[in-house]
């Protein structure tokens, strides 16, 4: 099993629009993309503050699906409630 152990930092402002919304990790294997690991997030306040999540996955499913250069997997963050605002970020499997 392998474990990837993420801290985020999260500003939020106060919006009139909604209270509550959801921050979707969703990892998967570099080459077809296959689910690893998804995890739901509520973020229901306003303000500063630290997240510590561990999102534990198959890891020879990863490595084998790595791509040319082996061992890579893909982060995905996905905000419900702010449209464009998706990122994605590729890890190297140490």
């Amino acid at each position: 099993m392998g474990t990837l152990k993420l801290s985020l930092q999260v500003e939020r402002e106060e919006s009139r629009r909604d209270n509550f919304t959801t921050l979707t990790l969703v990892l998967g294997s570099f080459e077809h993309q296959k689910l690893l690991a998804c995890s739901d997030l509520p973020i229901s306040k306003n303000g500063s503050w630290t997240i510590q999540k561990q999102l534990q996955f198959d890891w020879k499913t990863a490595n084998v699906d790595g791509g040319e250069d082996g061992g890579r997997v893909v982060l995905r963050l996905l905000l419900d409630s702010v449209r464009g605002l998706d990122s994605e970020i590729i890890l190297a499997l140490n």
